[in-house]
């Protein structure tokens, strides 16, 4: 495994329409005409988004923050490598404030390897069950899709019957004595790997909240912000960026914040 390239790509010699890809830590992020490397290999993520696996088949530009295997193709199957890297939970090596893996961690690592008649084989069977799973996933989440929708549709529906049912009244009526409508202030870009979790718009979606993809923020600067810690049951609402989204605090979310993007409506549940 070796590392990247040591001299980062510079913007002059990135280019939207390259013929290359540049892979960093968890993934392509950018092209170019230029390439380091010309052989199918695997990049792994060696700094931030550390032990991210990513095949690639042809030339490439690998940057710091990755190692990149090299292979003999007489002996091993590149795509097999990719399964067994898979398998070895190389994030779990990670160390540091921003994790990182030392290569030695992973030559530590006594693993059996078949012949490469057999990996041909094991990475035949693969493919085949992972097409299988694909397909599934497809129908699933198109049925989810579905249902999604003919739910929204009643709740619009129903919405609209209640609103000639009832008058409108002032959103601030619906809180509490002693808290009202806050706005959160906490800025993108200043979170940590661990800490307190901090509900963005990406999160707060229609009637539910998302937590794939969630960030967290450091407890000193949560507390810094006390009067957005949730404490379950209040109503988020996505106020920047993107709107639309509403959803009720859970009483799991007890002790989360939100940040600059989201108002906090703590609603008085003895009233609503």
């Amino acid at each position: 495994m070796r590392e990247g390239w040591r001299k980062t790509l510079p913007p002059t010699r990135r280019k939207r329409d390259g013929r290359f890809p540049v892979y960093g830590a968890n993934g392509e992020i950018d092209r170019t005409n230029d390439f380091y490397y010309d052989k199918p290999s695997i990049i792994v993520g060696r700094k931030g988004s550390a032990g991210e696996l990513n095949l690639t088949e042809g030339r490439f530009w690998a940057l710091d923050v990755t190692y990149f295997v090299t292979h003999d193709g007489a002996s091993t199957d590149l795509r097999f490598l990719y399964h067994l890297l898979t398998r070895l939970n190389l994030p779990a090596l990670a160390r540091g404030i921003k994790p990182g893996i030392n290569r030695n961690d992973v030559y530590a690592k006594q693993i059996l390897v078949p012949p490469l008649a057999e990996q041909k084989h094991i990475v035949a069977f693969l493919d085949q069950a992972f097409e299988g799973i694909e397909a599934a996933k497809a129908n699933t989440e198109q049925s989810a899709l579905n249902a999604n929708e003919l739910f929204n549709s009643y709740l619009d529906a129903r919405v609209s019957e209640l609103e000639h049912e009832r008058s409108a009244i002032p959103l601030v009526d619906l809180c509490e004595a002693d808290r009202l409508i806050t706005y959160g202030v906490i800025k993108l870009g200043r979170h940590v790997p661990q800490g307190v979790p901090c509900l963005r718009t990406s999160n707060v979606r229609r009637l539910r909240v998302e937590t794939e993809g969630m960030k967290v923020i450091a407890p000193a600067l949560s507390d810094e912000y006390s009067r957005t810690i949730l404490k379950g049951g209040e109503v988020l609402v996505n106020v920047r960026g993107t709107l639309g989204g509403v959803a009720v605090v859970s009483k799991e979310m007890e002790g989360w914040n939100v940040s600059r993007e989201v108002a906090v409506v703590p609603v008085d549940q003895g009233k609503h």
